[in-house]
């Protein structure tokens, strides 16, 4: 299957080396599962991949694996308190996921803590990337973003190519943006689309934690019905954003990867979603969840 839908759909990694998820945990991947479900991607469209270097042993498996012929975001951890150079420590960095990720260059990094670059480094940061940029080491540079309130004093300082953002159908606060960004020439890239896989758990297997806001998780199975009504619904209310370039999926095997797309094909008989957005950052806000 490729189509439009398929191509405009990202696989992220963070459970690929590593423990992840709010519910359902897998303690992360071996390279057999990475490979088919990066083969089912390829087969579908799918040719963008979403890593970071703190997902345990992402990176190093998509190397062993093979990547070249896809496109890879990477992210950029925080600046260490002690640094000495941050011109070195960002080289060192970013070189040492091109060496594990075994490609010659990046798509995409971005900055996982974006408020680095409002700090005393700010400068040195920002002029290091675009260094980087002109060597070709990287086609683009960005902003991982978690709220709203970080866009002005971020883009007064320096525009990006990326944003990453996390959006669902409950959480919308990126929503009223994406015009601007649109307009700004910034390519905008979706999280959290499941809420780590919350919003696809039937409410009553749900951890004790999301108990306070089972009513609104009710109404979502109950308004789409069942599971693939509901993925579609999902993805549908970040699809139909047409400034919305790349939305990222987390899976934990290619048979998912499967259903999803299946999932995505009756996205046509979507026409309507539920006013159930939240503010409550508590739980549109996986930062703030009780582990």
């Amino acid at each position: 299957m490729d189509n439009i839908n398929s191509r405009r759909l990202a696989i992220g990694t963070a459970n690929f080396g590593q423990q992840y998820g709010a519910v359902g945990k897998t303690c992360g991947l071996d390279i057999s599962a990475v490979s088919s479900i990066l083969g089912h991607a390829r087969r579908s469209g799918i040719n963008c991949i979403d890593s970071a270097a703190v997902y345990g042993d992402s990176e190093r498996i998509l190397g062993e694996v093979g990547i070249t012929d896809l496109k890879v975001i990477t992210k950029l951890p925080p600046i260490p308190s002690k640094v000495r150079c941050v011109e070195h420590w960002v080289r060192s960095q970013v070189l040492a996921s091109l060496k594990k990720l075994n490609v010659g260059m990046l798509d995409g990094i971005l900055l996982h803590h974006p408020s680095d670059i409002l700090g005393p480094y700010g400068d040195e940061l920002i002029a290091t990337l675009v260094d980087l940029r002109i060597e070709n080491r990287t086609a683009s540079l960005g902003y991982s973003l978690y709220d709203p309130s970080e866009i002005d004093a971020l883009f007064e300082k320096q525009r990006p190519d990326i944003v990453q953002v996390p959006c669902n159908i409950l959480d919308r606060r990126f929503l009223a943006y994406f015009p601007l960004f649109s307009r700004l020439g910034v390519r905008i890239h979706v999280r959290s689309v499941f809420l780590q896989g919350t919003l696809l758990t039937p409410p009553k297997e749900l951890p004790v934690y999301f108990q306070p806001w089972a009513r609104i998780f009710s109404e979502l199975w109950r308004y789409y019905g069942d599971k693939e009504n509901l993925v579609a619904g999902l993805l549908d209310f970040v699809l139909c954003e047409q400034e919305v370039e790349k939305v990222v999926i987390g899976v934990d095997s290619s048979l998912q990867l499967a259903s999803i797309l299946k999932a995505l094909r009756r996205r046509e008989d979507i026409h309507d979603r539920p006013e159930l957005s939240c503010k409550d950052l508590r739980l549109i806000d996986p930062r703030t969840w009780r582990r």
